[in-house]
């Protein structure tokens, strides 16, 4: 049998209009203007990237994440055609179907390739998806879908494969654990990126499915054919902890991140047992769960495991609304939970919906007023507030449809942040806009008043500052980067010892020292430095600013040094970290095109053949 060459790809990273979007793995995705969001790690792509390595060792399978390398869809081209691939599988939605066709149709025109899509677009559209030019679109949750089709089964009788309808969903026990080779699970754990995640937290997914069909939801109402929950062993669980914790020693969390991980009281007490037994509540975890579904006991057990937060949608509290959504709050009785996990000093995440069905102005202004109060009670550490978004496929786009309601056919515009793609009768898509604005600021003068302050991270306490020393701080830097641009590399040496001396907080500083150590052929202690920025900034914001330009001096340093692979590996990272750094960028093509580069300290080196391959 010839061998293939089979690429599992995201959708590409970086949008015409310097946008980039944010995909929540086989849910739907934001897209964020000018600032290069933190990525989630591609879960269930990565579940089939390891389970068709595993059922076909005879085929060269390989995993890119596109959107977390920031691709163009220019770029995602050029690397595929690279690879030249046989087979190319995609995970597209609403969002980002579109940019990610552009790819598709132009490797399956210059390459050949086959192409199979998957995701929330293809279950919704799997006739369109045929008619653009793929040649499968799987329906639903696709791992063995998708393994069938490359075992060459007749597509007539492959279940999940259009026209066919769902499969019988899997048995997530019998998946091996989620790649973590061609893609490295500790490059999706900066801390503070994720929604507020507090520490450095790997993301693992204990469970499937949701048993709740929310008109608004995704994973509830197209993904499956009907509700469903399925956790993992606990035994799987742990082991997969304790594999990523050998792999990767500078963890200090876990984020159960998915769909919702506590539905079942004798599910979750059994993995906390089980976390605690296998001394694994070191670790702080946080997790998406229901405030249904929780009480003392689950919370008091939880604690003892090691959860430090819960992410619960609150969405409304208006009644007209929750029975439109089929998703009802409580108020009065999630008020008395929010106050049981603040005496066991869990905190509580809580998601709002503006716009949803059925949803007003005053019942909107109504579930404002109810969560500002939560914060100023010190109940809620964090939050989210979302404007409700009709996906093609739920029933809530049926409604929107059947009575009129949206604005737009533009895919790119379901997406919760741009805007609402909604209009009631009373309540229109501006207004919509003005509630979301009024939640924030209700919101922040809530937080102002709350007795409680929550830190965005462990990381971001690190280097945190009083006002007074940011006014200090802030002068001495403008001395600083007078001093560098003059040239003079003992005084500025001197002055940028003395800032971190005084804050040892402040990486800029150290980035000077480096930079100029750099320069005086100091390279070992350079390297040194430029490595501690990158271990220290492990909170998101902190690594845009600080760890991009390390990573790339690194980059830049390991070429010169003739280490081509390690080479990419930081031009990667400051790819992620900073999409328009062109520089790295360049480095990174050139690199990989078997070109020299230009690169200050040594002359200019042909690539190895090791990078050549990637």
């Amino acid at each position: 049998m010839k061998q293939k060459k089979i690429i599992i790809a995201t959708p590409p990273g970086k949008f015409p209009g310097n946008r980039y979007p944010c995909p929540f793995p086989s849910r739907w995705t934001s897209i964020f203007h000018n600032y290069p969001v933190f990525i989630f790690f591609p879960y269930q792509l990565a579940y089939l990237s390891s389970l068709l390595k595993r059922d076909f060792p005879q085929h060269a399978v390989k995993m890119v994440d596109g959107t977390w390398l920031r691709f163009t869809t220019e770029e995602y081209i050029r690397w595929l055609e690279r690879q030249k691939p046989d087979v190319v599988i995609f995970e597209t939605d609403t969002v980002t179907y579109h940019e990610t066709m552009k790819v598709a149709r132009a490797i399956k025109q210059k390459m050949g390739a086959a192409i199979i899509m998957t995701g929330q677009y293809s279950t919704v559209f799997p006739a369109q998806v045929l008619a653009d030019g793929c040649d499968y679109a799987c329906v639903g949750e696709y791992e063995e879908t998708v393994r069938d089709i490359l075992r060459g089964g007749d597509p007539k009788t492959i279940a999940g494969l259009y026209p066919n309808g769902y499969r019988k969903v899997l048995d997530i026990d019998s998946l091996p654990d989620p790649e973590d080779d061609d893609i490295s699970r500790i490059d999706y754990t900066y801390s503070g990126g994720c929604r507020w995640t507090k520490y450095r937290s790997i993301e693992i997914h204990g469970s499937r499915g949701c048993p709740y069909n929310c008109d608004f939801c995704v994973a509830g109402t197209v993904y499956y054919e009907k509700p469903n929950w399925r956790p993992r062993s606990p035994a799987r669980i742990i082991n997969e902890i304790q594999t990523l914790r050998r792999k990767y020693p500078a963890i200090e969390g876990v984020f159960f991140d998915e769909e919702t991980h506590i539905v079942k009281k004798s599910a979750a007490l059994e993995l906390c047992d089980a976390i605690i037994q296998s001394g694994n509540n070191d670790l702080h975890y946080e997790a998406m769960a229901n405030h249904q579904r929780l009480d003392e006991e689950i919370l008091e057990k939880l604690k003892k495991a090691g959860y430090y937060k819960l992410r619960i949608g609150i969405e409304t509290i208006d009644p007209a609304t929750s029975e439109s959504i089929g998703r009802k709050t409580q108020a009065s009785r999630l008020q008395e939970l929010l106050r049981e996990a603040k005496k066991l000093n869990i905190e509580m995440y809580g998601t709002f919906i503006i716009g949803a069905s059925g949803s007003t102005r005053a019942g909107d202004v109504a579930t404002i007023e109810y969560g500002a109060k939560l914060i100023e009670e010190g109940l809620l550490s964090s939050w989210q507030a979302s404007i409700a978004v009709p996906h093609p496929g739920t029933p809530f786009h049926a409604k929107a449809k059947e009575h009129g309601w949206l604005t737009t056919d533009d895919p790119e515009q379901f997406n919760g942040i741009s805007g609402s793609v909604l209009s009631y009768p009373n309540y229109s898509a501006e207004e919509i806009k003005g509630s979301i604005a009024i939640m924030a600021k209700r919101f922040d003068e809530a937080a102002a008043a709350s007795p409680s302050t929550a830190a965005r991270s462990t990381a971001s306490e690190k280097i945190w500052l009083t006002p007074e020393q940011k006014t200090d701080v802030r002068a001495r830097l403008a001395a600083l980067s007078r001093l560098f641009n003059m040239g003079d590399h003992q005084k500025t040496l001197a002055a940028a010892e003395a800032i971190t001396a005084a804050y040892p907080q402040i990486l800029r500083a150290r980035h000077v020292i480096a930079s100029v150590n750099e320069l005086m052929g100091n390279r070992d202690k350079a390297r040194a430095i430029f490595e501690y920025i990158i271990e220290a900034a492990t909170d998101y914001n902190d690594a845009i600013e600080h760890a991009d330009a390390a990573h790339f001096h690194l980059g830049r340093m390991a070429y010169e040094d003739g280490d081509a692979a390690t080479a990419l590996r930081h031009f990667e990272r400051c790819m992620h970290l900073n999409p328009n750094h062109q520089m790295a960028r360049r480095y990174y093509w050139q690199l990989l095109d078997g070109q020299e580069i230009s690169a200050s300290g040594g002359p200019p080196r042909r690539i190895e053949a090791e990078a050549r391959r990637r």
